[in-house]
């Protein structure tokens, strides 16, 4: 029902995008640095790049302002800053609408490969001059996933701010 952020960056890769151009966009982000290696992968009888994101010690970010500290100083392009930003902030607001948490200091549970896949997607969009994306409506799924916060349904409830949040 969905791409994971290894099958999007793939996509990209397929579509053009230097993996070592995206490297270098990314690894100034992960002090401790940053290997992306790629292999071919099959889903049925669909084939296509998988990219794997390697990220020895990188520490999880657990809030916007620090997330925009990492990236702050970087060399990221204003565009891919301020698109990665607003995309974070989506998450965060869909959690603590999850989390009836009305504080304003919602936590952002970011776990280094999905802040590498995030900026990764959209640094290579950029990258490759893409200026819009399209997508078809997103199966809802069904079912139960265990998370971090036990079983939850499919749709995940964040998932369901997500898709509320983009109407």
């Amino acid at each position: 029902g969905g791409a994971s952020g290894d099958m999007v960056l793939g996509a990209l890769v397929d579509a053009g995008l230097a993996v070592a151009e995206l490297e270098r966009g990314l690894a100034p982000l992960f002090p401790g640095g940053l290997h992306l290696k790629t292999q071919l992968a099959q889903r049925g009888h669909v084939q296509g790049t998988l990219v794997d994101v390697d990220m020895p010690g990188a520490a999880a970010i657990e809030s916007l302002a620090q997330l925009e500290q990492l990236w702050g100083g970087s060399a990221l392009p204003g565009p891919v800053r301020d698109k990665a930003v607003a995309i974070f902030q989506r998450l965060v607001e869909a959690e603590a609408r999850v989390h009836r948490d009305r504080s304003g200091r919602a936590r952002l549970a970011g776990h280094p490969d999905t802040i590498a896949d995030v900026v990764g997607a959209v640094l290579g969009l950029h990258l490759l001059g893409v200026e819009a994306v399209y997508a078809s409506p997103l199966p809802s799924g069904s079912g139960t996933v265990d998370s971090p916060h036990g079983v939850l349904p499919v749709p995940a409830p964040a998932v369901l701010e997500l898709v509320a949040l983009a109407r």
